[in-house]
């Protein structure tokens, strides 16, 4: 997914590598791990997002950009656990070998803890300048985006689930901690920081949320329907049992669940454009991961009807 200039996409993409700091005196297999995930970055669809967010202002097109540098990490710190044999014991990320089998699960925990703390000292540093209630509702947000109660609450109950039967109000619970808060975090905190209103917020926020359970059921029918080679990484909800909607319905049915929260989001992304048209490229986004989902049913389909 790309939603910005492909100059915009290059500043990205070298803030991505340069915005980490390895020094010489870095302990040789750490620094080497760091090097290469930061030579593999992903779509960096959260980073563009952001930027897109907090594209108007005065000088914070670099803090918006810090912002989603920063979430960029927290999204790979986050995969780099995931994938480690105590939770999903996966093979494959990003096309590669998962860290924890090139380097050893000591390393792969502390490159994670490396990008975690990097990570952190990006937002504040981007949040400094903001006035008192602003910045304390920027902390706020960044608190509940990436703590208990988000990205990290959000894992525990996908694991806590494993096996269960988890229906879809828990599969709904698990895609708003695992996925849905980092989208409102790069959506939100820029907007924050270009002084959008109060409205412009609260919808973002709405529409944030709506667009982590998109993404997330575009995931699942990826885990469940795409091969190794086309999602580049281990599917591992069905051999594991975690909750994915595709274990609870058929794909036309998921496809309608997504239509239907679609339609919600694309009437939110109309509001905001009614007070601004740069929210316009979220329109653009909901309507990418239409077109992944319905390429994954399609799929699903042509299998089911040659089976």
């Amino acid at each position: 997914m790309q939603f910005v200039s492909e100059a915009d996409y290059s500043r990205i993409l070298n803030a991505y590598r340069a915005d980490f700091p390895l020094g010489a005196s870095l302990e040789p297999a750490l620094r080497a791990c760091l090097v290469d995930l930061l030579g593999n970055p992903g779509s960096l669809v959260r980073a563009q997002l952001a930027l897109r967010s907090g594209e108007s202002g005065e000088g914070i097109e670099l803090r918006s950009c810090s912002v989603g540098i920063a979430v960029e990490y927290f999204h790979l710190a986050s995969l780099l656990l995931d994938d480690l044999p105590s939770m999903d014991n996966a093979a494959l990320r990003r096309k590669m070998p998962c860290v924890h089998l090139t380097y050893g699960e000591a390393t792969a925990t502390l490159a994670s803890l490396a990008l975690l703390n990097r990570a952190y000292a990006m937002l504040y540093e981007a949040i400094e300048d903001l006035p008192g209630a602003a910045r304390a509702e920027a902390r706020k947000l960044i608190e509940e985006c990436l703590g208990v109660g988000g990205i990290v609450g959000g894992q525990a109950w996908d694991l806590a689930l494993t096996g269960s039967g988890a229906g879809p109000q828990d599969y709904i619970k698990v895609a708003l901690g695992k996925t849905a808060s980092l989208f409102q975090l790069v959506l939100v905190l820029p907007a924050l920081l270009t002084g959008a209103s109060r409205r412009e917020l609260h919808q973002l926020r709405r529409f944030a949320l709506l667009s982590g359970l998109l993404y997330q059921i575009v995931d699942d029918l990826k885990d469940l329907y795409a091969t190794p080679q086309q999602s580049g990484k281990t599917a591992r909800d069905l051999e594991l049992e975690r909750p994915n909607l595709l274990l609870q319905l058929s794909a036309t049915d998921a496809m309608s669940r997504f239509e239907r929260f679609q339609r919600i989001a694309l009437k939110i992304v109309a509001a905001l454009e009614q007070r601004n048209s740069r929210w316009s490229f979220l329109g653009e986004l909901t309507g990418e991961m239409r077109r992944r989902a319905a390429a994954l049913v399609e799929r699903v389909n042509t299998l089911e009807a040659a089976a």
